[in-house]
């Protein structure tokens, strides 16, 4: 994963550390070295966040150990310095497992601060710790300990989507509405308690409040845009869009070459080829900024991409969004029976959705399509 350290694997899920991370650390270390901090201080206070961060990550593996349930794999946890991240292969649609996966993570910390509360006796509630744990150290560490955790799970539980509050939340509607109302109405909430965070950052300079909640608001309108996305698409296979009119290239073709024969042509992409089977994909502007590097000689292999999975055709359109709009390729080989039939990328699906939604042609409000170019 690009800019992130591989730190360790638990069952297949990768535990990342973001290189914002560092920044986090260095800025703690420059202000308390500016301030005069003896060095077990500024000991303690590393340990303090190396402990919080390990908390993040037990956390992140109470939604994953829950989401395999479903027989949903994560495929990695990526730590930054606002929390952590679990990249699911898709989150559970259906509101049950939603609100158990979710609330699995809380759960998780909720746990850890019942097991310490036994050793910490003498110690004022959770609430007034402020005094107790702004200072760090070999006396309070487990109470440091209990109170992040239950600050953690508290913290996550506010009704903020795409927060596990705001999972919660969306889950518990989906009992009585569709997902596109349920989604709407948490996805609302989110940018309301979003707001409230940036303002309340820029009002007591917390830089981290303020970056919280424009994580939210950006993060919400890309998961809420999907699921309209998954909604209006509802019903559609990928036979029915893929582009079946594509060109392609030899694998060791030169850039030369490929830019000669892509200028008949007025493909984004085009799939390379050799000995009849898919081996990747090249972009137009990836030949484009090739040739006016001077690298002419080059082959359409050494810069292709390799990374776009097979769809078959008979792939539903909402089952394939996820991986999609998962992935990185520019777009995607659409097959049958191992033969090639065409290449689908996520404009191609927004657009078709767009000229064929009756509800948008109608202008009805409730329509998915109609939520989705509005969404964000």
């Amino acid at each position: 994963m690009k800019n992130s350290l591989k730190l360790f694997t638990v069952k297949h899920t990768n535990i990342y550390l973001h290189w914002s991370f560092v920044l986090l650390i260095v800025l703690m270390l420059f202000i308390q070295s500016a301030t005069g901090t003896a060095i077990s201080e500024v000991l303690w206070s590393v340990i303090a966040v190396a402990s919080l961060f390990s908390c993040v990550i037990f956390h992140e593996l109470g939604h994953s150990l829950a989401a395999t349930k479903y027989g949903i794999h994560t495929k990695s946890i990526t730590l930054l310095p606002i929390g952590g991240i679990a990249a699911m292969e898709k989150m559970p649609e259906k509101p049950v497992p939603e609100i158990i996966v979710s609330a699995a993570g809380p759960v998780v910390n909720l746990l850890i601060a019942a097991i310490l509360h036994p050793f910490i006796s003498g110690y004022p509630p959770f609430w007034k710790a402020t005094a107790v744990i702004g200072l760090v150290n070999m006396n309070n560490f487990l109470y440091y300990l209990y109170v992040i955790n239950i600050i953690l799970a508290l913290f996550n539980l506010i009704p903020a989507f795409p927060m596990d509050g705001g999972r919660i939340l969306r889950g518990i509607l989906g009992l009585r509405m569709d997902a596109v109302r349920s989604t709407a109405i948490a996805a609302f909430i989110g940018r309301i308690i979003a707001g409230i965070f940036i303002i309340g950052g820029l009002i007591i300079f917390d830089i981290i409040l303020i970056f919280i909640g424009f994580f939210i608001i950006v993060s919400g309108a890309g998961e809420e845009k999907l699921v309209y996305l998954k909604a209006a698409a509802k019903g559609l296979y990928l036979k029915d869009l893929a582009v079946n009119t594509y060109h392609s290239f030899s694998a060791s073709m030169t850039i030369s070459k490929a830019a000669e024969k892509m200028l008949l042509h007025q493909d984004k992409y085009f799939l390379v080829m050799e000995n009849a089977v898919i081996t990747g994909l090249i972009e137009r502007s990836t030949i484009l900024r090739s040739i006016s590097d001077g690298n002419h000689e080059k082959t359409v292999q050494q810069l292709m991409t390799t990374n776009a999975p097979e769809l078959d055709e008979g792939s539903a359109i909402a089952e394939v969004i996820d991986k999609i709009s998962d992935n990185k390729a520019a777009a995607f080989p659409v097959v049958s029976e191992g033969r090639i039939t065409g290449i689908v990328n996520m404009q191609n699906i927004i657009e078709y959705l767009i000229v064929h939604d009756a509800n948008l042609r109608k202008h009805n409000h409730k329509g998915a399509m109609y939520k989705f170019l509005w969404a964000g």
